[in-house]
């Protein structure tokens, strides 16, 4: 059984969307050793663990306690909490978009 020869199937001159760029990106992507899908997979618990460490600081609940004025350790507790998952959340989000934006950009200038 013989296939069509890639010369003489139909093409156009648009270029791929970004769906498609990610696609491209996600099949074609060289593959990592195990340290570097660990190294990566760990990123998010060295921000999580940074994030903790910088809100559990005694400094960090006297400057909560001057700007809100509360004097509840379970408020300032929960508060906390807020302000950890809201950081942790844009910081992810927005880092990974713009990654993942870069990561797409050497197939954006692949000409048909």
């Amino acid at each position: 059984m013989q296939g069509d020869n890639i010369d003489y199937l139909p093409t156009d001159n648009t270029l791929p969307t970004h769906f498609e760029l990610e696609i491209m990106n996600n099949l074609f992507r060289q593959n990592k050793n195990s340290f570097d899908s660990i190294l990566e997979e760990s990123k998010d618990l060295f921000l999580l663990f940074f994030l903790f460490i910088i809100l559990s600081l005694p400094k960090t609940n006297e400057i909560l306690k001057k700007i809100i004025h509360i004097d509840s350790e379970i408020i300032l507790v929960g508060l906390k909490s807020v302000i950890l998952v809201t950081i942790y959340w844009l910081v992810k989000n927005f880092y990974l978009s713009k990654k993942s934006s870069k990561a797409a950009k050497p197939l954006e200038n692949y000409k048909l």
